[in-house]
């Protein structure tokens, strides 16, 4: 999606969700503070069943049997 900055100026950004499955995929320990940190900020407007249920697919895909169920305890 795009964020309008200014007139003329628009800015391409993630959905928190998007944000969180890509962190997800990367499974760095920063990566999953900073996952912490949106699930605080964002609360219950996440989409957590569009999370869990993409996050299957990229678990599968990367070979983690923590991914998913990372997810799921962060998500609560």
């Amino acid at each position: 999606t795009y964020e309008t900055l200014s007139e003329g100026v628009k800015l391409r950004v993630v959905s928190a969700e998007d944000l969180i499955l890509m962190k997800a995929f990367a499974g760095r320990l920063q990566d999953w503070a900073d996952i912490e940190k949106v699930i605080e900020r964002q609360g219950k407007t996440l989409d957590r069943a569009l999370i869990l249920r993409v996050a299957e697919g990229l678990a599968e895909l990367k070979d983690d049997d923590r991914l998913v169920p990372e997810l799921e305890r962060l998500l609560g």
